[in-house]
């Protein structure tokens, strides 16, 4: 189940399209131009820690008691 991070206001019945790619290479086979990206972080609260996602690489998360330890 995908489900978004932030409230998206759609009006019912609006459809979302929702775009993957499935990587053609390892990370390993990649020449440093494909290798170099740019990562989007997501940090949020939640339950007192503050809680970070890198959104395009599964499997990445942190987290603080601080957002300043971020």
């Amino acid at each position: 189940m995908i489900e978004p991070l932030d409230r998206i206001d759609l009006p019912e019945g609006q459809e979302l399209e929702v775009e993957f790619s499935v990587l053609q290479k390892t990370p390993r086979e990649l020449s440093r131009e494909e290798a170099t990206q740019t990562y989007t972080a997501l940090i949020r609260q939640s339950e007192g820690w503050w809680i970070g996602w890198i959104l395009e690489v599964h499997g990445v998360i942190g987290q603080e008691r601080t957002r300043s330890e971020f």
